[in-house]
């Protein structure tokens, strides 16, 4: 095993994918009402729409600044459509979510475009 595996092991059992995307999930469909508002209006997303992680960092900050330790995890929302020079698109726009080291959501943001 190679310590990138190792370290991305880690990270899942962390704070697994299932978690993330189920906090995502409630939040868009159930307390959004399965509305995403953006500068140009709402989008609709449907309850079967797949929700994939496109990346998912542990971040230690040197200074007690933001959130301090904690996860960030992009989420294209209806999946992935394309990639396209390492530009992601999702029909439906993308969720970052931040939580604490003990898996407690902090917040979440969304974006139409990706922001890796």
């Amino acid at each position: 095993m190679t310590m990138t595996t190792d370290a991305r092991t880690t990270l899942d059992d962390w704070i697994p994918d299932l978690k993330i995307i189920e906090d995502c999930r409630r939040i868009v469909l159930g307390d959004g009402g399965g509305k995403i508002e953006y500068d140009r209006g709402p989008v609709l997303v449907p309850d079967k729409a797949e929700f994939r992680i496109a990346s998912k960092a542990y971040l230690a900050p040197r200074i007690d600044i933001g959130f301090g330790e904690c996860f960030r995890t992009l989420i294209a929302i209806g999946g992935i459509d394309s990639t396209n020079n390492g530009i992601v698109r999702a029909p439906y726009g993308f969720a970052v979510l931040w939580h604490k080291i003990d898996g407690s959501l902090i917040t979440i943001d969304f974006t139409e475009n990706c922001p890796m």
